[in-house]
């Protein structure tokens, strides 16, 4: 399957993800496992044949730059992202460091055992939400780093 970036600028979010947040991190607890990251148009149209896909491309940022067919960004957010996980930490915790530590633009926590989502844009937004599932349902809740610090699961 072709999944690479097909503009230079999703390149270039892509290298200032790994520079402004993932180094710091394998600096700081070593390699996490990525379970998600660029997603081309390929694999888009791949994951959404699934019954319940779970992205949403509009606003998760792992189309970095690309284009849909109008010549539009996929996501307007712009910037990079992946999803990550350390299976000896909790994710919980890694998001708080991340959070201080960090100029992330957006940080999605699932729960302390599930992959967490990092980004990286131009609005610096510093978001954190926490996605809660209720009757199979994901519930984004958005939060400070103060409450962040209170949080030991979604």
């Amino acid at each position: 399957m072709d999944n690479l970036p097909k503009h230079e600028a999703s390149w270039q979010a892509y290298a200032a993800l790994a520079n402004e947040l993932l180094d710091l991190l394998v600096d700081t607890f070593g390699m996490p496992q990525l379970t998600y990251g660029f997603c081309g148009h390929s694999l888009r149209c791949t994951i959404k044949q699934r019954p319940s896909p779970g992205i949403a491309p509009a606003l998760d940022q792992h189309a970095a730059y690309e284009l849909n067919h109008l010549g539009k960004p996929i996501c307007t957010r712009l910037g990079a992202a992946v999803d990550l996980i350390y299976t000896d930490q909790s994710s919980i915790m890694i998001g708080n460091w991340l959070a201080e530590n960090t100029p992330f633009d957006r940080l999605y926590l699932y729960g302390p055992d599930r992959p967490l989502h990092i980004s990286y844009g131009p609005e610096h937004n510093r978001q954190i939400v926490l996605i809660r599932r209720l009757q199979g349902r994901r519930i984004p809740k958005i939060i400070s780093l103060a409450q962040l610090k209170g949080v030991d699961r979604c």
